[in-house]
């Protein structure tokens, strides 16, 4: 780990010393290299010693030092100059949409990148949302309307929460993947379609093909080229680097002038678990951002109570009477939010009640996509 700390107690926030992050670029931007692998391309404001340090390893705002990331960076040019299928797997959170972004850009096709949930809506939706219509094909079909697949010719389509697809649909995508052609909703005459398929998926989709969820023509078929995100729990090398990437990030944002950390703060944010993986992190230091407004450090009372258990500021001692979790206002309040160590139903539910059952507000705090939250309630039956 290469945190230093400044000498002294700058901005002593409970006694705690400022760490000083890593001078890392506050932005990233689409460049890979020839030699075997992915090189970073700075802003032009980045400083030249940043630009020249070996543990920073990115593209496309992918920031790592992990080298289980890096081994998967180095294959983007590759996998990017294929037309093969693509399948993304991981973890909510982990960044499986950036990733398609990076292939999407680094490809040679110069058309659309078209996303779509596939969990977001339901089946008759859906299909329409994919495939089209034509005029008459339904009451209200009053002119035709061009699917995603349509839109995205000649370039790639996103097929987000894949795992999430009605069995009746993915029949239908079948077809697309195998003849490059479909029938739009009250067709007659397929339309042909030249585009790059770029799945992603949290789900384990053998086990899913196993109960018959999912086809397993369909699996072999998105499945030429596999890749695994990890989660951040198994790259915490990367949790100072995105610290500070997202406070400077922030900082630019909103006009603030935040310097960094604590030291209690910090020990926080690196032995969290993160459920929600990168999202999670990002989201919760936006919350201590705001909270944070007269003073330049971030500390644990900044931190959404949920990150764990805080440590008390005059002895550092773990435990749950050190310190009760707070509200936005500072104030010591009774919230279960804090259980991240219980059953997840459990913990949905808690954050639930203390948000009054706002979903969008619920999924914020829990570090998800609202319709990961929706799956989860629907799957726990939590009403």
């Amino acid at each position: 780990m290469s945190y230093v700390p400044k000498a002294g107690t700058v901005g002593r926030r409970g006694g705690g010393r400022m760490w000083s992050l890593p001078d890392i670029p506050a932005r990233i931007v689409p460049g890979l290299g020839q030699e075997g692998g992915a090189k970073m391309a700075m802003a032009a404001q980045t400083p030249k010693s940043a630009r020249a340090s070996p543990d920073y390893f990115g593209c496309a705002d992918v920031i790592t030092r992990s080298r289980r990331l890096q081994q998967i960076l180095k294959l983007m040019p590759t996998i990017a100059r294929s037309d093969c299928s693509v399948l993304i797997c991981g973890e909510t959170g982990t960044g499986k949409d950036l990733l398609a972004k990076v292939l999407h850009n680094e490809g040679r096709r110069g058309g659309p990148f078209i996303k779509v949930n596939c969990a977001a809506l339901p089946e008759g939706l859906l299909e329409s949302e994919l495939f089209g219509y034509v005029r008459g094909a339904f009451t209200g079909a009053e002119a035709d309307k061009p699917g995603r697949f349509q839109l995205a010719d000649g370039g790639t389509i996103f097929l987000d929460e894949i795992g999430d697809m009605p069995l009746s649909l993915q029949a239908k995508l079948l077809m697309v993947l195998d003849e490059r052609e479909f029938y739009p909703l009250g067709g007659r005459r397929p339309l042909r379609v030249d585009a790059r398929v770029v799945a992603a998926t949290n789900r384990d989709l053998r086990e899913q093909v196993g109960l018959g969820r999912f086809r397993e023509d369909l699996f072999h078929r998105l499945n030429v080229m596999s890749i695994e995100l990890p989660p951040l729990r198994e790259r915490r090398e990367d949790i100072p680097l995105l610290i500070k990437h997202f406070i400077a990030h922030l900082c630019e944002q909103e006009g603030r002038q935040i310097e960094g950390v604590t030291e209690e703060a910090l020990d926080m944010l690196l032995h969290h678990d993160y459920p929600g993986n990168v999202r999670e992190l990002h989201n919760w230091l936006h919350h201590a951002s705001i909270l944070c407004q007269e003073e330049r450090l971030i500390g644990p009372d900044h931190l959404a109570s949920y990150l764990g258990v805080f440590r008390a500021q005059g002895g550092g001692r773990q435990g749950r009477a050190a310190a009760r979790p707070r509200s936005a206002t500072g104030s010591a309040t009774g919230s279960a939010s804090g259980a991240w160590a219980g059953p997840e139903p459990e913990r949905i539910r808690a954050v639930l009640e203390e948000v009054h059952w706002n979903r969008r507000e619920a999924a914020r705090r829990l570090g998800m996509d609202r319709t990961t939250l929706w799956r989860k309630l629907k799957k726990y039956g939590i009403t």
